[in-house]
C-alpha cells in the first residue's frame, strides 16, 4: 500500500508546486505509514524537480516591511495660488476714461491698466502748492529765529516753535506729494507744479501692483470708481495653483503636508501631480 502512494508521488511532481504539496497532505492523511524514500522527499525540496517552463513563471519575492500610505480620494476647487494674486483697487475715485489691458494679458509692477478722470486733480494740485509754499515760509522764518536766538534776542520757546512749524509743513507737503503721485503723476509734472507753472488736468491711473497675468476686468469705461473701495482688476502668477479639497474630520489624519497628489480635472486626460498642504478651516 505504501509502495503504491510512493508511486503515485513520484509520478505527479511534474505538476506544480502547489499540487505536490496537496498531494503530500493528502497522502500522510491516508492513514498509511510512509516509507523512508517518501519521507526523505518531504524533507528534501531538492528532490523534486521544475522544468525549465515552470521555472520560468515562478517568481521569488524577498519578504520586507514597507510603509503603506492609504489613498484618499475628495472632490475639490482649483483657485489662484493665494500668496501670488490680489485684486486691483482703484486708488482714485472718478469715472473710468480709458481701459489700457485686455484680459488674459501679462503685466508687470507698475503697468498701467485703465484711467480715471479724477476729479481730486484740481484739488490735489491747490493743496500740494499750498504745502509747498508753507515749507518755504517756515523755514526763511526758523533760520531768522536761529539767528536771533544765536545774538539772545528770542527766547528758547519761540525757536522750538519755529522748529515745529517747520516739522509740520514738511509733514504736509510729503501727505500731498504721495496723494499727487496716487494719480500716476510723474516727477516732471510735479515739478512743474511746484515751480507754480500751469499743467493740463491729467487723470489717475490704475497701476498693476504684482506681476503676473489678468485673470479678471471688472471695470468698463465711464464706470464711477471710488477710491480705495472698488475693484477694478485681478492680477495673479499661473505658475502654481492651488487645488482647495473638502477632507471630512474623519480623514484629517491621512492629510500631511508635503504628500504627494495627483489632480484630475475634465479638462485633462493625465492627472497633474501636485503637492499637499493641510491648512485648518476656522470655525
Amino acid at each position: 500500500m505504501s509502495t503504491q502512494v510512493s508511486k503515485n508521488i513520484f509520478a505527479r511532481a511534474a505538476f506544480p508546486s502547489g499540487a505536490c504539496l496537496a498531494l503530500i497532505v493528502f497522502a500522510a492523511g491516508c492513514g498509511a505509514k510512509p516509507d523512508a524514500a517518501v519521507a526523505a522527499a518531504a524533507e528534501k525540496p531538492s528532490a523534486f524537480k521544475v522544468s525549465d517552463v515552470q521555472r520560468a513563471k515562478i517568481r521569488i519575492v524577498t519578504l520586507a516591511s514597507e510603509n503603506f500610505a492609504p489613498m484618499l480620494e475628495v472632490t475639490g476647487t482649483v483657485s489662484f495660488n493665494g500668496d501670488k494674486s490680489t485684486q486691483v483697487l482703484s486708488p482714485v475715485s472718478g469715472p473710468v476714461s480709458g481701459i489700457l489691458t485686455t484680459l488674459g494679458a501679462t503685466v508687470k509692477v507698475g503697468q498701467p491698466l485703465a484711467t480715471v478722470a479724477s476729479p481730486d486733480f484740481a484739488a490735489d494740485v491747490a493743496t500740494y502748492r499750498k504745502a509747498e509754499t508753507a515749507v518755504r515760509n517756515t523755514a526763511r522764518i526758523l533760520k531768522l529765529d536761529e539767528q536771533l536766538f544765536a545774538n539772545d534776542a528770542l527766547a528758547r520757546s519761540d525757536l522750538d516753535q519755529a522748529r515745529s512749524d517747520a516739522a509740520g509743513a514738511e509733514a504736509d507737503r510729503d501727505a500731498a506729494l504721495l496723494a499727487l503721485r496716487a494719480l500716476g503723476l510723474d516727477d516732471t509734472i510735479i515739478n512743474s507744479i511746484r515751480d507754480g507753472q500751469r499743467t493740463a488736468p491729467v487723470q489717475g491711473t490704475i497701476v498693476a501692483p504684482i506681476p503676473g497675468t489678468v485673470v479678471e476686468k471688472l471695470i468698463n469705461p465711464g464706470q464711477l470708481l471710488t477710491a480705495g473701495t472698488t475693484p477694478a482688476f485681478t492680477v495673479a502668477d499661473l505658475s502654481s495653483m492651488w487645488v482647495i479639497a473638502s477632507v471630512y474630520a474623519t480623514d484629517v489624519a491621512l492629510v500631511t503636508s508635503g504628500v504627494p497628489v495627483d489632480i484630475i480635472t475634465d479638462a485633462s486626460t493625465k492627472p497633474v501631480h501636485g503637492v499637499g498642504g493641510l491648512r485648518r478651516a476656522d470655525r
